[in-house]
């Protein structure tokens, strides 16, 4: 095609970004033509046929692509549909361009790149903010030189909006690639890259600022970008700041912002380039004024000759008198006496060297869950403080030890452990760890049948993260241990560290399944700590090295059982903590096989409830992005299917094994389905006659459990059931110690203290949960009492009450 080609271009997707951006760019040029748009459900007042006469409207992408005359598709959709759009217009020979963010992954874009280049056809993403006029004129700054080395580099995009948009926007909800740092978060970053490049190290954190925050949709983020020779570079975004200035760089000749003008820096404020030192030209005695802008004052009284020409305030510091006796009584040299003498030959020498120490710049790594921030620093400080002597062993008779936590003498086989000398600890891990993450009664806990012969024929970093997390268990019951968990946590992370530091691949590559086993341990010391956000670190480091791993390694995880229990463990925690706060699963359903009923002994159901369950949470994602009657249908219909799997899924343990715990433990948890599907996908809530039933019933079922030590992975089905109460017709149950009849309020909260005895998890942080559940419930019936209306119309049951506080809640 020559120069004077004028090119059909055709748009999938007629919203904001077609109607401001690029159909206003394509009808100003005259190499290109608007041919063709896509629009699903086109309405009077919003018809592309209407805007624009001539225009060929189509109502799938399908249609469009089969048009030989559109040379050039632009995808404007929804960022979750880029991938697949840009696919099939690749695919059907047309050039594309699309909007931003490109994809949700990396692995993602590389295929489209890989597939534009085997069709021949050209694939460009639209980043219109590379010709905004405050980048463009930082980049010929920092082109012609103008501003010297660059040393920090900021940039900004600042809001202030503390409430959630009503409008029913696609932005609005939890999905890939939505999020600020998708949303706006490209448009700086891609800023930095075309300034400096791609940098050595990245280090991130995306989060919700906003107090009231329903759909968990990361609305903030703040990205550091470390380069080797270069600045270091801060990108941030809140939605809660009143800051107007958007770019701030330093540089080593001057300053910049984009209001204002560039000013001689005051580094080195006394010395030149060469070294020498500058003279300075100010006064001692000068007013206020002059010393802060470090020129000199010439003292007339009483407004000197600057501070009257600028108007401005003239105040001189008063004279202090010093007395040397007073200098000499506190044992400090008086004016130029003692070090302060004019004679530099007597001058006492100073061992500067000795006393300055540098503190390094902290090492950035790529991996997020190596990198620690001062929340650890202060823990381990806040427990010295209160911890002035730590014994490892508790101060009583280690018998008496021994015989209430029926531990015994450290096990001989391992020379790592008796080499750290706190062998107990394993012990620990042996007695009170494994017990507590296993259901069953009749077989062992995969933490202790496959885990811990790995520990001891492995590697000795996981000896010591297996001792690190008994000792953060311990620590819950004695403060004295957390120290000690902590070091042992540390010189984990520090090997790691190295290990990743060195480029080992052999390390993450290796079909030995150390480097899973290691973010496994990792992962649960995090959850019985504190259970926050840096569990779901963990998780995601896990991801992303399975799929290197998978990738790299396609039969490892069939040929080794340590692998394949420690990929179980994290998509299981996945699904169960994702059905707390509906945010997008990590790890997917390949793991979930929906015609497998055999309950797992570790999980406490079978695989075909978890794939109910993961499928329950991925269409309730979906439920309020419903625009048209058919997708409506399509909704209600997939709803339908998947209640009627649930009501004929019949759970059996294992062929020859007899377990009447771990089948009372796969009901409570098929019960707790049923109260999941009804609250997420059909709007019941605690006052549904069905949903009142079948929490007694689960509440019924858990006290039965804890009377026969058998509710360590129960959690889940307690949370259910705790959550949906009704605060106005609670359930009435016998109290777990008095036997009198109380409220399920207080039985839940029995039967949390009960589980802390046997489990893992972190039941201080579920309660806490529960407990925001009811007090919102309250204050919200508080408020319909008062006449007042709810802001949440848009939202069901679950949506409004429990997802708001269960982010990072572990609940395996």
């Amino acid at each position: 095609m020559t120069s004077s080609t004028i090119w059909q271009v055709g748009i999938i997707g007629y919203g904001f970004s077609a109607k401001i951006f690029h159909i206003p760019f394509i009808q100003h040029s005259p190499h290109f033509n608007l041919h063709a748009v896509v629009q699903r459900n086109p309405t009077p007042d919003n018809n592309v046929t209407t805007d624009f006469p001539g225009v060929t409207s189509y109502h799938t992408t399908e249609d469009m692509l089969q048009d030989a005359t559109v040379n050039i598709v632009i995808v404007t959709t929804p960022p979750d549909t880029h991938f697949r759009l840009t696919k099939l217009a690749l695919e059907a020979g047309k050039h594309v361009v699309c909007e931003k963010p490109f994809t949700p992954t990396s692995a993602a874009a590389t295929e489209l790149a890989t597939l534009a280049t085997k069709q021949g056809k050209l694939l460009s993403v639209f980043q219109n903010r590379r010709w905004d006029v405050d980048f463009t004129t930082v980049s010929n700054l920092i082109q012609k030189n103008t501003l010297g080395r660059i040393i920090e580099f900021e940039t900004h995009y600042d809001r202030y909006r503390p409430e959630t948009s009503s409008a029913k926007s696609w932005k609005n909800h939890v999905m890939d690639g939505h999020g600020a740092i998708y949303d706006l978060g490209v448009h700086v970053l891609d800023q930095v890259v075309q300034l400096f490049g791609v940098p050595a190290r990245v280090m991130g954190v995306v989060g919700s600022q906003r107090e009231y925050n329903p759909s968990g949709l990361e609305d903030a983020f703040t990205v550091l970008l470390h380069y080797a020779k270069g600045p270091l570079v801060t990108v941030k975004s809140s939605v809660l700041s009143a800051e107007e200035e958007q770019l701030r760089f330093w540089g080593r000749r001057a300053q910049a912002r984009p209001i204002g003008k560039m000013t001689e820096p005051s580094w080195p404020p006394t010395h030149t380039t060469n070294g020498k030192r500058r003279s300075v030209n100010r006064s001692q005695s000068g007013c206020a004024n002059c010393r802060r802008s470090k020129v000199k004052c010439d003292e007339k009284q009483p407004v000197c000759t600057r501070c009257f020409r600028k108007d401005l305030p003239c105040r001189r510091h008063p004279l202090t008198l010093k007395w040397e006796s007073e200098y000499h009584a506190r044992g400090l040299a008086f004016g130029r006496t003692g070090v302060w003498r004019k004679d530099s030959s007597t001058k006492e020498a100073t061992n500067w060297t000795a006393e300055r120490t540098s503190l390094a710049t902290p090492t950035i790594n790529q991996w997020s869950f190596l990198n620690t921030d001062s929340s650890t620093l202060q823990h381990l400080l806040d427990q010295s403080a209160t911890c002035s002597e730590v014994m490892l062993m508790p101060a009583r008779d280690v018998n008496v030890l021994r015989s209430t936590l029926s531990i015994r003498p450290p096990p001989s086989v391992s020379p790592v452990v008796s080499s750290l000398g706190q062998g107990f600890f394993f012990d620990y891990y042996i007695n009170q760890i494994c017990p507590r993450t296993n259901p069953s009664q009749v077989s062992q806990s995969p933490f202790a049948s496959v885990i811990l012969p790995y520990g001891l024929s492995g590697p000795p970093a996981v000896v010591k993260a297996l001792m690190a997390l008994a000792a953060c268990h311990w620590a819950q019951q004695d403060a004295r241990y957390a120290v000690h968990a902590l070091r042992l946590k540390a010189q984990v992370v520090a090997d790691f560290r190295r290990r990743m530091a060195s480029n080992d691949q052999a390390f993450l590559l290796s079909p030995d399944p150390e480097v899973l086993v290691l973010i496994m341990l990792l992962c649960l010391y995090e959850i019985v700590d504190h259970c926050d956000r840096r569990w779901i670190v963990h998780l995601q480091g896990a991801k992303d090295i399975i799929r290197l791993r998978r990738q790299q390694l396609p039969e490892t995880r069939d040929a080794n059982p340590v692998a394949e229990f420690v990929e179980l463990f994290f998509a299981f925690q996945d699904v169960m903590g994702r059905t707390a706060c509906a945010k997008a699963d990590l790890f997917g359903p390949s793991y979930w096989r929906e015609d497998d009923a055999t309950i797992n002994d570790w999980m406490g159901c079978s695989p075909s409830l978890v794939s109910i369950l993961f499928a329950i949470m991925d269409l309730s994602r979906n439920r309020r992005h419903l625009v048209s009657t058919s997708e409506e249908l399509t909704f209600c219909a997939r709803a339908s299917n998947l209640q009627r799997r649930l009501d004929n899924l019949v759970q059996r343990p294992a062929v020859g094994r007899d377990d009447e715990i771990l089948c009372r433990v796969a009901e409570c948890k098929k019960l707790s389905c049923r109260i999941y599907i009804q609250c997420a996908l059909h709007g019941a809530d605690p006052s549904t006659p069905s949903i009142k039933a079948t929490v007694k019933e689960i509440l019924e079922g858990l006290v039965t459990l804890v009377a026969k030590g058998g509710a360590s992975h129960a959690m889940w089905p307690l949370f259910v059931a705790a959550v949906e109460l009704d605060p106005l017709d609670d359930v009435i149950l016998p109290d777990l110690f008095t036997g009198i009849d109380t409220h399920g309020r207080r039985v839940a909260l029995q039967l949390l203290t009960e589980m802390a005895k046997t489990s893992v998890s972190s039941v201080s942080r579920t309660r806490a949960v529960i407990e925001g559940v009811w007090q919102r419930r309250d204050f919200y019936l508080h408020r319909a009492n008062d006449g007042k209306k709810s802001h949440f119309s848009d939202l069901n049951d679950w949506e409004q009450y429990v997802v708001p506080g269960s982010d990072a809640l572990s609940l395996v």
